[in-house]
């Protein structure tokens, strides 16, 4: 999901149940990884490693996304384009515990 109004320019590489939210200036050829959530206004200036909660000017990390806190991004986050679909929201909690334990 990109918000309104960001500007990705240099062709990041944004991973898989990405949340950028509106206003997200990414300024550089960075890679975003799998089940990162950006806050609205920051400014990637540098790789996030999956998983990764990031807000600021310039972004840094000011969480991470854990199967204990899942539940808290699932849906309005990496499940937010089809949120009344269960079958879907399952779908991506499995691939998101799947991915969390490397395998």
């Amino acid at each position: 999901m990109i918000g309104f109004g960001a500007t990705l320019a240099n062709g990041p590489i944004i991973g898989d149940y990405v949340y950028i939210s509106p206003g997200v200036r990414i300024a550089k050829k960075v890679c975003i990884g799998n089940f990162c959530i950006i806050g609205a206004n920051a400014v990637v200036n540098k790789d996030l490693e999956p998983f990764t909660i990031a807000a600021g000017v310039p972004a840094r990390q000011i969480g991470k996304v854990t199967p204990s806190n899942l539940d808290k991004y699932l849906i309005p986050y990496f499940a937010s384009t089809d949120k009344t679909n269960n079958a879907f929201i399952e779908m991506v909690k499995l691939e998101f515990l799947r991915q969390y334990n490397g395998k």
